[in-house]
């Protein structure tokens, strides 16, 4: 769709997102913008954050933004979908 006039999400509960504590079992741990070797994820890492009140379903994506190995501008790994919560197993 195509507005003329911006629209207002701010109140949008799409929007709320929370912050994510990733650590891989090495100890290594993904913090915005860091470079991680393959060595470093090729294991599950551990997955936390804190869920906001109420019945909240939430969605991870692993992206690469920088893919240009690939040639191009972001790759997607995977996504997981409605997550309960905190309840990320």
């Amino acid at each position: 769709a195509i507005f003329r006039t911006p629209i207002d999400l701010s109140s949008s509960p799409i929007l709320k997102s929370t912050s994510l504590q990733i650590v891989y079992p090495n100890g290594d741990r993904a913090v915005g913008g860091c470079a991680l070797s393959a060595m470093s994820v090729q294991t599950a890492p551990q997955i936390s954050y804190k869920s906001h009140v109420g019945d909240s379903y939430y969605t991870l994506i692993m992206s690469d933004p920088d893919a240009l190995w690939l040639l191009m501008d972001e790759y997607v790994h995977w996504v997981v979908i409605n997550i309960p919560g905190d309840q990320v197993s």
